[in-house]
């Protein structure tokens, strides 16, 4: 099989008879998707990761905090859950945030999700563009985001009274 490369900077990619447009920000709903899969990147899903929550866990259990091995022993499930269920890894789900069928609703579910990233299987891309092309358009929609924070954020020259 040969590895299919996306271009730098492209716009837009075919994969499995489908046009692809890669998008520079979410909607409303899109973002609060980005920042659960943000949380589930963050709680880590190998099995390295795994291994090293069920050792914290059993740290927590030894030093009596029941609760706080609670939610690294949930945490440790839902990771391995995932690598189980052969569910895409959050950073594949991440880029489908942003790069979408041309036409498709603007509404994400994990299931069109699922069938884009097969999409992407199917036509052979290589991950590290995949991966690419996702971090790049985090980074430009951070950029964005933290921009218009800023110019929302800045104190008003207040009247004195």
């Amino acid at each position: 099989m040969t590895i299919k490369r996306i271009p730098e900077g492209a716009k837009s990619f075919e994969a499995n008879g489908k046009k692809f447009i890669l998008h520079e920000s979410l909607t409303v709903s899109g973002w609060e998707k980005s920042e659960e899969l943000r949380l589930e990147l963050e709680v880590g899903s190998t099995v390295k990761d795994l291994v090293g929550q069920i050792k914290e866990a059993y740290e927590h259990l030894d030093k009596s905090k029941p609760a706080s091995a609670a939610i690294v022993l949930y945490n440790a499930i839902s990771g391995a859950e995932r690598i189980v269920e052969g569910r895409p890894h959050p950073l594949l789900f991440l880029l489908t945030l942003f790069a979408r069928p041309e036409g498709s609703k603007d509404e994400w579910t994990e299931a069109e999700a699922t069938e884009w990233i097969n999409d992407f299987k199917i036509e052979g891309y290589a991950v590290t563009d995949l991966f690419m092309l996702a971090g790049s358009t985090l980074k430009t929609f951070a950029l964005d985001w933290q921009l218009s924070s800023l110019l929302t954020s800045s104190p008003e020259s207040e009247e004195p009274a």
